[in-house]
């Protein structure tokens, strides 16, 4: 949490580098302890002060299936299959409910699917071939 005020800190002093530099070091703190929770109300702190980050991995190859999702659109995707409506999942990501309608819409397309019921249950049919 120091570093993310330490971001916000550097924001309003006009030191960018600085506070790209504290804040992405503060997620990927976040992350390695597995504070989703944190990750995602820190994310939506850090985008309001102007601070957004970049893709850590390359663009993937495959265009369609579970492996094209990125991990956001994974993350949704779970929450999908979990019941959740977009409301729910866009106050639990701390996103706008459009965005959660733009990943769903990926997500379909990726999966060549029509609707959420379809996304379950490609789900159950992937977790049913992997283990």
């Amino acid at each position: 949490m120091a570093l993310e005020a330490a971001a916000a800190a550097f924001v309003h002093s006009g030191q960018s580098s600085s506070a790209r530099a504290a804040a992405s070091r503060s997620l990927d703190l976040y992350a390695e302890l597995g504070a989703e929770w944190q990750l995602a109300r820190a994310q939506s702190v850090l985008r309001a002060l102007g601070l957004r980050r970049g893709p850590k991995v390359k663009h993937r190859r495959a265009k369609t299936g579970w492996d094209s999702l990125t991990p956001a659109e994974a993350t949704v995707a779970q929450l999908v299959v979990a019941g959740l409506s977009n409301p729910q999942i866009a106050e639990r990501l701390f996103v706008s409910r459009r965005t959660v309608t733009t990943h769903v819409s990926h997500i379909l397309a990726k999966l060549q699917v029509r609707t959420r019921t379809d996304i379950a249950r490609e789900a159950s049919l992937r977790q049913a071939a992997s283990g």
